[in-house]
C-alpha cells in the first residue's frame, strides 16, 4: 500500500474538482470529490466533512457503492481527527458490512485499518481481533503492504494484551523482510497511536 501524501493530493485534487464544477452527477467527478475529502481528512483540514457529504449526496442516487464506502470512511476519519470517538467507530463498522456485501476489498482493508486504530484507544483485545482479520483479508488478496501493516498491528496489540507468543511469532515471521518505513515505525510504536488513513 503506497504512503498517502495528503498535502500533495490536495494540491492536485482541488483544481481538478474546481474545474469539474457543475458536473457533479458524473461518477468520475464524484470520485474526485470523495478523494479530495480523504486528502483533507488526512491533512486534518475541517473541509473534509463537507466534501465527504458532497460525495455521499451525489453518489447515493447513482448507487456508486465504492464511492459511498470511501466517503463514509473519509467522514469517520475527519470526525476522529476532530476528537469525536464513538461516531467514527459506528461508521467504520457499517462500512465493513457494506464493503463485505459488495466485495469492496480496498474499502474493507481501509476500514479495518482505521477501526483498529480507533480501537487502540478503547479496546485493545478488539483491536487485536480486527488486525487479525486485516491480515487474513490482505493475505487472500495478496496485498503485501496491507498484510505487513496489519501484522505490525497484531504485534503491537498482542504485546499490549499480554499475548507474548503471538507477538514474538509475528516479529519472527517478518524478521528480515524489507519493510515499508511506515510499518517499521509502527513496530516501534504503541497500538493506541496507530496511523489512520
Amino acid at each position: 500500500q503506497a504512503q498517502f501524501q495528503p498535502v500533495a493530493a490536495v494540491a492536485v485534487l482541488e483544481p481538478a474538482v474546481a474545474e469539474a464544477a457543475g458536473l457533479e452527477t458524473e461518477p468520475e467527478v464524484i470520485r474526485l470529490i470523495a478523494e479530495l475529502s480523504r486528502a483533507y481528512g488526512n491533512a486534518q483540514d475541517p473541509r473534509a466533512l463537507a466534501f465527504a457529504e458532497r460525495a455521499l449526496a451525489a453518489a447515493e442516487p447513482l448507487e456508486l457503492m465504492p464511492v459511498i464506502a470511501e466517503a463514509l470512511i473519509n467522514r469517520a476519519l475527519a470526525l476522529g481527527y476532530a476528537g469525536r470517538l464513538h461516531e467514527p467507530m459506528a461508521i467504520l463498522r457499517g462500512v465493513l458490512a457494506l464493503a463485505e456485501a459488495h466485495g469492496l476489498i480496498d474499502s474493507q482493508l481501509r476500514a479495518l485499518n482505521n477501526l483498529a486504530a480507533g480501537l487502540g484507544n478503547e479496546d485493545l483485545r478488539a483491536g487485536l481481533e480486527v488486525s487479525r482479520t486485516g491480515v487474513e483479508v490482505a493475505q487472500r488478496r495478496g496485498d503485501r503492504g496491507w498484510m505487513l501493516q496489519f501484522l505490525a498491528g497484531v504485534c503491537g496489540f498482542a504485546t499490549f494484551v499480554g499475548e507474548w507468543d503471538e507477538g514474538s511469532r509475528v516479529l519472527a515471521d517478518i524478521e528480515g523482510a524489507e519493510l515499508p518505513a511506515s510499518v517499521a515505525v509502527q513496530l516501534t510504536m504503541s497500538a493506541p497511536t496507530r496511523r489512520r488513513n
